[in-house]
């Protein structure tokens, strides 16, 4: 083994000596290993628990599916589903195509634009640009129909739905969090944490200043022995008559891992998500203390303060005109939270008086001699895994860690089994377990097989485990890496309608005793199981055969090292992309799979984005990159998504449908389409980011209803179980939408034959174009964008009023949505057939002129785009007479949309001066 102790789970302490931990090893595994090592009787042990998991799983469908039939609760969508609606996949096809390669890499001029008129007039009217590769969308599109013609009844659908969930033949990578190596109480991996998207810890009063304003500082864990910086989610006690100690107020937080460690009763706790602490401090007499603007009135109709927080942008508060700034102390507000989660960044390691108090002796034994040089083909390896990323947001350089993957571990799941290095007593080797059953719609049970594991030793051996503690684990995101396709109609159509059939009959429990329904229950899942077996017996066979040859491969190492061969490359070196590179699988293949997202560990890279053509880097990939830049104790993916709509962007909430379980906009920028989020459908929703989406809906599905927010302040309560049912169901057609995408594409062959080059291509960089989703409209969502830093930590909407905050919000997506590239050039002479410069060099007191074109041309077509998002009013008459901003700004949105010749528009110059001033204090914001 190597000389740093693997920390990897079970999150077990390591005993102190070579014979403790011989002893402690003695106790799991067998007194000797399995007789004969060969790779048949590795497969024969791996195929025994494969079917026990299978089983496990078949077991837990049975169950949900009888409360389905028992309960009642129906959702709507299920009923209404249908291959025929699916929509979204249309920028997939474009990314996947050979074509686009070309076009990402191959520059037409000095602008990177795509081929085409270079005289061409642009304007904001103009439609969706055509794509190259129409005929093959339209080929998916007359496959999808054809799915659409097979009917299914409610409970067959479920059926089928749950067993699709199932991922028998699936295959993923599992990142999770491990707590940092500890050596005489001091964690040597333990830095402070870099923020991945916006901001990453809350944000608490700490008391009120003399002058009024708020002193805020980072918000600690509320257990006295904890007192972490909270990071990760958040729980509060709603527990009216709690009585345990330590006794939680409502404005007291424990952090996750106290959490999972039940410090505190876990039924007394309900998570929440960390918000804009401002909005629940700033009560009307505190907000009229720190405003003195004599324009604003102080008290409402009834006589009690006016609530001036958050701000009304048409409130006349004290500007400096020619710095252009505001003077009112409620603007400052937003910079003192900034300040607060800066310096939380900053907060030095909470271990620094343990590290001071060791001495000269103990130090010595923390500073470790360096390892031998590998051979050269490590070298990439090491890189990665050893150093930082150079490319780390100047505001969280100060904070970065020299060892940016050591919380981190990774194992590889394929169906119901586990497969990982990396983990103690297992001899330096591989540990092979199961997972525990998905959440569908009743919990699973704790089974008492999953404590009988395997172990393949580092000399090739094999081992049985017994009674091993099953840990607990703290997944932070899962990489989908294989789709398997089963129960997908992609083949053995028959034969899987036929289960499904049984699986409905047998879901029909028997009255009487309860031993008798276990009976049933038992017999039932032989039964399925056995006719389950011969559709998933010849494919699983190949892939575990594929990974056990890897394993007895001598120049695969198994046995763990921190930086020579961590748990990311072992999985790397058993699930190769020789094997599973093509992009879409066939049933007659060598390995036949539905989808692969397997890429090449060189091509999980930063994409260089530089035109509408280019494929930006996915959710996934920009959450793991910050991994780079050494954040480890930080939320999981899906809720560091919804922190940009909580906290970041002081929504309080998600602002469309679907948001709660996939957290983001998928409006697409640059004129690809033009459905807005929150007009979407499902399969809309997921398509636009398929290989995330696929990957977050096997992260829910490993989370219980206690890690989900109630809907509503009902105290202590969960999720009721009808929103319960809800949450399951939209999961479960997504994947549905996914998979009969999935399917049409693969029954199309030209578009077979234009993505075959994923295959064939010999540069890693290329493998990642398979991972990346649309272009988001959504702003500040992008790593590449400019000036992408200048609102890290809060949004520039923050201090304003909810609806004003919205429709801010709007205003920058349609901006984006509506622009024609990534880089426009200045002075194209495209960009101005109306003569916009004109018109908005013009516009005067309603918006302060810049330099760059872009930017005008963005601001124009955003008032197009807003009323046709708002369903604004379209008049002439008001457009001098109206009294605030908001109605300026919609009159002139109205009258340019329906302005039969766009050339008339210029006819409306003369008159904007007569704007008010406070239109251009608003869009200075901007």
């Amino acid at each position: 083994m190597s000389s740093v102790p693997s920390v990897s789970v079970p999150p077990n302490s390591l005993p102190g000596s070579a014979r403790q931990r011989r002893r402690v090893e003695d106790g799991w595994l067998q007194d000797r290993p399995e007789q004969p090592a060969t790779k048949e009787r590795l497969l024969e042990l791996l195929l025994e628990k494969y079917w026990q998991g299978v089983a496990r799983e078949i077991k837990h469908i049975l169950l949900s599916l009888a409360e389905i039939r028992d309960v009642g609760l129906v959702k709507t969508e299920v009923i209404n589903a249908g291959a025929g609606d699916i929509t979204g996949y249309n920028t997939f096809i474009d990314q996947i195509c050979e074509s686009n390669l070309v076009k990402t890499h191959a520059k037409v001029g000095q602008s990177g634009w795509a081929r085409g008129d270079p005289h061409e007039p642009w304007h904001p009217f103009r439609k969706p640009e055509p794509s190259d590769n129409q005929e093959m969308k339209d080929a998916v599109a007359a496959e999808l129909q054809k799915m659409a013609q097979t009917q299914e009844d409610y409970l067959h659908l479920q059926a089928r739905l749950l067993l699709q969930a199932a991922g028998f033949l699936d295959i993923d990578k599992l990142i999770g969090h491990r707590e940092p190596v500890e050596t005489h109480g001091f964690h040597i991996w333990r830095k402070g944490q870099t923020p991945q998207r916006k901001c990453i810890l809350d944000v608490r009063l700490e008391r009120w200043n003399e002058d009024f304003s708020p002193s805020l500082t980072a918000a600690r864990c509320a257990i006295p022995k904890c007192r972490n910086i909270l990071r990760g989610v958040l729980f509060q006690c709603r527990r009216q008559d709690c009585q345990e100690v330590p006794r939680l107020t409502r404005d007291d937080y424990i952090c996750e891992k106290c959490f999972r460690q039940r410090t505190h009763p876990q039924d007394h706790l309900v998570k929440v998500y960390k918000h804009h602490i401002l909005d629940a401090i700033m009560l009307p007499h505190v907000s009229r203390k720190l405003c003195r603007c004599s324009d604003v009135a102080p008290f409402d109709a009834n006589g009690s303060y006016t609530a001036l927080y958050p701000i009304d942008p048409n409130a006349k508060h004290r500007w400096d005109k020619a710095q252009k700034v505001p003077k009112c102390r409620l603007f400052q507000l937003s910079a003192l939270v900034v300040d607060a989660k800066r310096q939380g960044l900053e907060t030095p390691l909470e271990n620094k008086k343990q590290l001071q108090s060791l001495t000269k002796d103990a130090l010595a034994t923390i500073r470790t001699k360096s390892s031998p040089r590998r051979p050269l083909r490590h070298a990439a390896e090491q890189r990665l895994e050893e150093q930082p990323d150079a490319d780390i947001p100047f505001v969280s350089k100060t904070v970065n860690s020299k060892f940016p993957f050591g919380n981190t571990h990774v194992a590889l799941m394929v169906g119901p089994l586990i497969i990982e290095n990396g983990v103690e007593h297992t001899k330096g080797g591989v540990f092979i377990s199961s997972r525990h059953p998905l959440n569908y719609l009743v919990p699973p049970e704790r089974d008492e097989d999953l404590s009988d594991c395997l172990t393949f030793s580092r000399d090739r051996k094999i081992y049985t485990q017994k009674d091993f503690p099953v840990p607990d684990r703290r997944l932070k995101a899962c990489m989908k890496q294989v789709v398997g396709g089963a129960f997908s109609r992609w083949t053995n159509e028959e034969q899987e309608d036929e289960i499904i059939q049984c699986l409905v009959s047998e879901s029909l429990f028997p009255n009487g005793s309860t031993m008798r329904r276990l009976r049933h229950i038992h017999a039932a899942t032989t039964r399925l199981k056995e006719k389950i077996k011969p559709i998933l017996e010849g494919r699983i066979i190949l892939y575990l055969e594929k990974i056990v040859t890897h394993l007895f491969d001598v120049e695969v190492d198994i046995e763990w090292h921190a930086t020579k061969n961590s748990c990311q490359s072992f999985c790397d070196s058993i699930l190769r992309h020789g094997d599973f590179g093509s992009l879409f699988g066939t049933p007659e293949g060598a390995c036949p799979y539905l989808l692969s997202f397997v890429v090449r560990k060189e091509g999980y890279d930063y994409a260089l984005v530089e035109s509408k053509h280019d494929v930006p880097n996915g959710l996934t990939e920009e959450y793991l990159f910050g991994f780079r830049s050494g954040r480890h104790d930080d939320a999981d993916i899906i809720d560091t998504l919804q922190e940009y709509w909580y906290d970041w962007g002081a929504f309080g909430q998600h602002l469309y449908r679907f948001q709660d379980l996939f957290p983001w906009d998928c409006t697409e920028a640059y004129r690809k389409d033009p459905t807005t989020c929150g007009t979407c459908d499902i399969s809309k929703h997921v398509w636009a980011f398929p290989f995330d989406s696929w990957s977050m809906i096997h992260l829910h599905l490993q989370k219980g209803r206690h890690w989900y927010c109630p809907s509503s302040e009902r105290g202590y309560a969960r999720l009721t179980d009808q929103e319960w049912m809800d949450n399951r169901t939209t999961l479960l057609l997504a994947q549905d939408a996914l998979i009969k995408g999935a399917v049409a594409m693969s029954r199309t062959p030209a578009l077979l034959s234009a993505s075959a080059w994923f295959m064939k291509c010999p540069e890693p960089q290329y493998d990642r174009l398979k991972l990346g989703g649309i272009h988001r409209a959504q702003p500040f969502s992008h790593r590449f964008e400019v000036n992408r830093f200048t609102h890290f930590y809060l949004a520039p909407w923050a201090p304003f009023t909810r609806p004003y905050r919205i429709k801010c919000y709007e205003l920058l997506r349609a901006t984006r949505k509506q622009q024609r590239d990534v880089c426009l050039p200045k002075g194209h002479h495209d960009l101005d057939p109306l003569g916009l410069t004109t018109l908005i060099g013009n516009l005067g007191k309603s918006y302060v002129k810049i330099d760059n074109l872009t930017e005008d041309v963005a601001f124009f077509t955003t008032l197009v785009e807003i009323a046709t998002v708002g369903g604004l009013d379209h008049g002439f008459g008001t457009l001098f007479g109206a009294p605030d901003l908001s109605d300026h700004v919609d009159t002139l949105t109205g009258i340019a949309t329906l302005a039969p010749d766009p050339s008339s528009i210029g006819d409306l110059a003369s008159g904007l001066s007569d704007l008010t001033d406070h239109i251009s204090d608003a869009f200075n914001l901007f």
